[in-house]
C-alpha cells in the first residue's frame, strides 16, 4: 500500500483493513544490509525476534532516524488520538532483517466511523520530527497534519454500510447494579460487543464505608475517587458468551478477544467472526468450575 526507503532501512505498508468499528495495519521495517532473520520461530508457529535482534534494528533504525513518533494518526488531514483499547504485536518477518508491525486501532472508541472508497491513512513511522515542528490548530486543538515523517496510503472503507448493528437493551436487575447488552455490532472480522451498567447507591456506599472515599498516597492524598467502575468491574471481567444452554460458544479464542475493559457505567467485548453465530447467545457469569450462572446472563443475541 506504501514504501519509502531510506539509507539502511525499508518502510512499507503491508496490508490494511476496515470492518467498520477497527483499522487494522500491517507494515514492516526492514534492514536492506541484515544477512539473517531476526528470530526463531516459537511453539505457536510465529517468529518472535530475539533480543539481540531487536537491538540490531533498533540501533539501524536510530540511524536512520525512523520509527513510531508521535501517538496520533492522520485520518483524511485530521488528527486522531490514538484510541483506547487499541493494540498490536511486533514479530520478525521471513525476509532478512524484518520486522513486521500489527496493529489494531479502535476508532470506534473515539466516536470516529469511516466511509467512503478512498480513505486517506497516515501513520506517524518515517523519519521522525522534532515535537516544537509540530503545529497545533488553535479552534479545535487538534495537531494539524505535518509535512513530513508520515507513511501515507489510501483505504477503502466502505464496509461500514454492510456492518449490522443490534441494541437487544434487555436490563437485569443484580445484586449491586443494573446491566444489559446495549449494542452488538456485527463486522465481517469481529463481534463487538457493549454493556450498560450502573452501580447501585448501596453498593457505592458499602464499598466507600469499607474503603474510603478514594485512592490515597503515602501521604493521605486522594489520588482519584472511587466511582462505579469499582463496583462493576470485578463482575464484567468474569462474564463469558455462551449458549443459550449456557455452554461457551468458543472453546478458546486466541489473539486479542473477550473482555476489553471497562469504564464507571459500560464494559467492552470483542468475539471472533463466525459464518453462523447461535441462535441466542448471553454473556454469563463463571463460577469456580467454569458453570454459567444463566440467572444472571444478559442477552446478546
Amino acid at each position: 500500500l506504501a514504501k519509502q526507503s531510506f539509507e539502511h532501512c525499508d518502510i512499507e505498508v503491508k496490508e490494511a483493513a476496515y470492518d467498520g468499528m477497527s483499522l487494522y495495519i500491517v507494515y514492516s521495517v526492514r534492514d536492506r544490509g541484515a544477512t539473517e532473520l531476526l528470530g526463531e520461530v516459537d511453539e505457536a508457529g510465529i517468529r518472535r525476534p530475539s533480543s539481540e535482534g531487536m537491538a540490531a534494528m533498533e540501533a539501524v533504525m536510530a540511524e536512520d532516524n525512523i520509527g513510531w513518533w508521535w501517538d496520533n494518526l492522520w485520518i483524511d488531514g485530521d488528527s486522531v488520538n490514538m484510541p483506547a483499547m487499541s493494540g498490536g504485536d511486533t514479530i520478525a518477518g521471513e525476509e532478512l532483517g524484518e520486522l513486521l508491525f500489527y496493529m489494531m486501532y479502535r476508532l470506534d472508541q473515539e466516536k470516529l466511523y469511516l466511509s467512503g472508497t478512498n480513505v486517506e491513512i497516515a501513520m506517524p513511522i518515517g523519519e521522525k520530527q522534532p515535537s516544537e515542528s509540530l503545529v497545533q490548530n488553535a479552534e479545535t486543538g487538534k495537531i494539524e497534519k505535518p509535512g513530513a515523517g508520515l507513511v501515507t496510503f489510501h483505504l477503502d472503507c466502505s464496509i461500514r454500510a454492510d456492518v449490522t448493528t443490534t441494541t437487544p437493551n434487555a436490563e437485569v436487575d443484580l445484586p449491586d447494579m443494573t446491566a444489559k447488552v446495549s449494542e452488538v455490532v456485527y463486522s465481517p472480522i469481529q463481534m463487538y460487543v457493549t454493556v450498560d451498567a450502573q452501580a447501585k447507591q448501596s453498593a457505592m456506599d458499602a464499598y466507600i464505608a469499607e474503603n474510603g472515599e478514594g485512592c490515597v498516597d503515602e501521604q493521605g492524598r486522594t489520588q482519584w475517587k472511587y466511582d462505579g467502575l469499582d463496583i462493576i468491574e470485578p463482575w464484567v471481567s468474569n462474564l463469558r458468551l455462551v449458549d443459550g444452554q449456557g455452554k461457551p460458544v468458543f472453546d478458546s479464542m486466541d489473539g486479542f478477544y473477550g473482555y476489553q475493559g471497562a469504564s464507571a457505567n459500560q464494559a467492552w467485548y470483542t468475539f471472533p467472526y463466525m459464518e453462523n453465530y447461535p441462535d441466542e447467545m448471553w454473556l454469563a457469569p463463571m463460577d469456580e468450575n467454569g458453570v454459567a450462572d444463566m440467572a444472571q446472563a444478559l442477552q446478546v443475541k
